[in-house]
């Protein structure tokens, strides 16, 4: 069993159904969560904006990126008691260059780094953002933002493991935790 623990993060397009996966895993692990997106929404409502203002986040979080990227990862993660915990999920991962402020920021709690990428069909994806009353316009425009850039070419290429968005639930999650060998890490600091 190992001693370190982990963090995994996970990263795909806007309606790839990373956000489901990424609870799922978490439930199932009983592993605390944690989101960009959710930590995105709150610095919204604290200024007075529109938390569901998809344009409002994209731009909040590439300011985060471009401002201070240590600073964002240690808010995001900064409610996260590492004493308690060594493992943790983290969704939303968007920028090589908050994966490598991860890395920074992991490495001190020895904490590994995993990067699970949430594929989908173009098809599907459209589809998924319909159904959340998003039109392909809109889903276009968000597509374009500078926050999608490293989406497709990038982040790809750092994942330890790369899943299907539109496979059944339990079928990616049961995926995910036996490839990356997730059982076997301890639940707490105290066992490390």
């Amino acid at each position: 069993m190992s001693e370190t623990g982990v963090l995994v993060a996970f990263a795909g397009p806007i309606g790839s159904r990373k956000s489901e996966v990424s609870k799922a895993v978490a439930k199932a692990l009983d592993w605390p969560r944690c989101s960009f997106g959710d930590h995105l929404r709150a610095v919204a409502e604290r200024m007075g904006g529109d938390r569901n203002d998809r344009a409002l986040l994209q731009e909040l979080g590439q300011n985060s990126v471009q401002t201070d990227v240590d600073k964002f990862v240690g808010d995001v993660l900064g409610d996260i008691d590492w004493s308690k915990t060594r493992n943790v999920i983290l969704d939303g991962l968007r920028h090589a260059e908050v994966r490598h402020a991860l890395l920074l920021y992991l490495r001190a709690r020895d904490v590994d780094l995993k990067v699970v990428y949430v594929e989908i069909s173009e098809r599907e994806r459209e589809e998924v953002e319909l159904k959340r009353g998003v039109s392909l316009r809109e889903l276009a425009t968000y597509d374009r933002d500078l926050t999608e850039a490293q989406i497709y070419d990038i982040i790809p290429a750092y994942a330890d493991l790369k899943v299907k968005g539109g496979w059944p639930q339990e079928y990616a999650v049961d995926t995910i935790i036996t490839r990356l060998n997730l059982r076997e890490r301890p639940q707490s600091a105290a066992h490390a």
